[in-house]
């Protein structure tokens, strides 16, 4: 785990409304294809937002936003891209496999991890990043939001 500071930035996003599950996946899938037919995916970094808590929020209300940071703000995208901002913030970082399994399993340790690093977390979304020097590893980020 490390301690990251992230600066607000523009971003490219598309958002699924709906419950959460496979169809997060095919989100991200056309997410990533669209940003390859309008040449926009070149060492990117991507994030999944999953924006709503589904114990307090219906099923069909979930917001799950896929999102590409811009290093280049000069970047001219098209329908169905929509440009947004990254607030930013403290985040604890953690890094693991990039499977099913082991996001479940980072989930289910999450309160314990709280507790064993002693940190204080936000009220706002844990973020999933993916960078593609560690997509090529099979490796992806969590990062929890923290004061």
């Amino acid at each position: 785990m490390k301690i990251e500071y992230i600066s607000k930035t523009p971003i490219l996003y598309m958002r699924r409304v709906g419950a959460y599950g496979a169809e997060n996946h095919l989100l991200m899938e056309t997410f990533k294809q669209e940003l390859r037919n309008q040449h926009l995916f070149q060492n990117p970094t991507i994030l999944g937002i999953a924006q709503d808590n589904p114990l307090t929020t219906s099923t069909e209300h979930c917001r799950y936003d896929v999102c590409l940071i811009l290093n280049d703000t000069t970047t001219s995208a098209k329908f169905p891209l929509k440009y947004g901002e990254f607030t930013g913030g403290k985040f604890a970082v953690f890094q693991l496999a990039h499977n099913v399994q082991a996001v479940a399993d980072w989930y289910s340790e999450l309160d314990k991890l709280i507790q064993l690093y002693q940190l204080t977390p936000r009220p706002t979304p844990i973020i999933e990043r993916y960078q593609d020097k560690m997509i090529k590893a099979d490796l992806c980020e969590m990062l929890l939001p923290i004061d």
